[in-house]
């Protein structure tokens, strides 16, 4: 891999942090986050490019190839680190675009939120955090539709799509699925929230409102512009403020284990309510079927990388509770050979079905022509990996990137044929409500003291 060294002193003196939670205990493996401690460098890649920067010397070390696979090398270069070392960070849902073999559309470039495909952090060590214990997860938040359209409304909450736009483009899914195309695609709508309130101020609030099993705040200084050569572009301070439910990919020594989420429905405060949700959701057929659809195209994109024969289901239809809805999860399993490292599983599996569609390459090809800007972050993957090539990333859902003032947050849904554009653009809205809550400080009309069903439609999609 070609590559070129440069030297120069760090612009910024702001430390770049990191930290995952994991706040719901859930059988299996030991569920813990990571907070990162003794920061050595970052690196960053943009497309085909990547550059390294050491925190003490200043050196950048710069190249070309796999950006995903240079974070790989450099935790294998720098044994100095020490056996507990690690790095935090992300990767973009446009990142996989070059793993499906497809073009990246020009019009998803939104030049007044553009951040790099790729960041992470590395530390000289990954401090394991016990999960909260379930007693402080909060009640169940329920909203009506007439909350949802306040909360959309509220100053400095600002929808990148109109609400006709959303319906005619659940409608243009539809016709694809109709034609045979497509079974299914997860469409997606974008949301700005002002606000000057600090990230930690906000992580707080969202921990508090939002707890979940990938609860995250990753900050990364800007990436200035060093000179005319530079083969990385500059890109501004961020934060990501995470709270998602679903894993992409956990990787511990050769076995493999990724948890799609796929059936949703809306959450009720009083103990009956909520109990004929989760009924309601357990016993619908479409939302199982579509479950059963992309649990199976997880299968497949573990066979890619799994010993033959080692593939299998260990749960599904298992209900998840969010603040706001129920979710369905099945749990898919798979052992490696000794020479799969965590970037050929992830490769395997990036983008995730659940939030791309099936077939997923197809799904991911009109979703690119229908929404009209990039996702991002959002849909991606935020997580951590060690020194050992032990990893544990999330799905990038109910996530929002903060650039100076302004904080960017998606709602999405899968789409079939039978889908109501109407409730599905609930859906996508009721997903998002508590973290809406948490950035603005304002609520609909809120909430968790009501009773009854929140939103009367039939179950719909993850």
């Amino acid at each position: 891999m070609p590559r070129v060294k440069s030297a120069y002193h760090i612009a910024s003196s702001e430390l770049p942090t990191a930290v995952v939670e994991n706040n719901w205990p859930r059988p299996g493996f030991l569920e813990c986050g990571v907070s990162g401690n003794g920061y050595v460098g970052r690196l960053i890649g943009h497309g085909s490019r990547w550059c390294f920067e050491a925190a003490e010397s200043g050196i950048v070390v710069c190249g070309h190839g796999d950006p995903i696979e240079a974070v790989w090398e450099q935790l294998q270069e720098h044994a100095d680190w020490g056996p507990n070392a690690g790095a935090i960070g992300y990767i973009s849902y446009e990142a996989g675009y070059a793993m499906l073999g497809l073009e990246r559309a020009a019009h998803l470039n939104d030049f007044n939120f553009q951040i790099p495909d790729l960041q992470f952090l590395f530390f000289r060590s990954l401090m394991r955090m016990p999960p909260r214990a379930q007693s402080e997860l909060p009640r169940a938040r329920s909203y009506t539709q007439r909350d949802l359209d306040r909360l959309v409304l509220l100053s400095g909450v600002r929808a990148q799509i109109s609400r006709s736009r959303y319906h005619s483009d659940v409608e243009a899914i539809r016709a694809h699925i109709a034609a045979g195309d497509i079974y299914q695609a997860n469409y997606t709508q974008a949301f700005d929230v002002d606000s000057t309130e600090s990230a930690p101020a906000q992580y707080r609030r969202l921990m508090a409102i939002c707890p979940a099993p990938y609860n995250a705040c990753l900050h990364f200084p800007e990436w200035p512009s060093r000179d005319a050569a530079s083969p990385m572009a500059a890109f501004p301070t961020m934060t990501i403020l995470g709270a998602s439910p679903e894993r992409l990919l956990r990787k511990l020594g050769h076995r493999l284990e990724t948890r799609p989420i796929k059936g949703t429905i809306a959450r009720a405060t009083s103990p009956d309510g909520d109990q004929l949700a989760r009924r309601r959701l357990i016993l619908s057929k479409k939302d199982r079927a579509e479950l059963l659809m992309i649990t199976d195209l997880e299968r497949n994109d573990l066979g890619k990388v799994a010993k033959v024969g080692s593939v299998r289901v260990d749960a599904i239809a298992r209900l998840r509770r969010a603040p706001s809805v129920w979710h369905l999860e099945s749990t898919v399993v798979a052992d490696c050979g000794p020479n799969v490292t965590w970037v050929e599983a992830l490769r395997a599996l990036f983008p995730g079905g659940s939030i791309t569609g099936a077939p997923k390459r197809r799904a991911v090809s009109i979703l690119s022509e229908l929404e009209p800007v990039g996702r991002g972050v959002y849909c991606g993957a935020y997580g951590w990996v060690d020194a050992r090539g032990d990893c544990d990333f999330a799905v990038a859902i109910r996530t929002a990137v903060r650039v100076g003032d302004r904080l960017r947050l998606f709602g999405g849904g899968g789409i079939v044929y039978d889908s109501d554009p109407d409730s599905e653009y609930y859906e996508s809205v009721i997903k998002i409500a508590p973290m809406i809550e948490a950035f603005t400080g304002s609520t609909g009309e809120a909430t968790t003291g009501r009773s009854g069903m929140t939103i009367e439609t039939e179950p719909s999609h993850a």
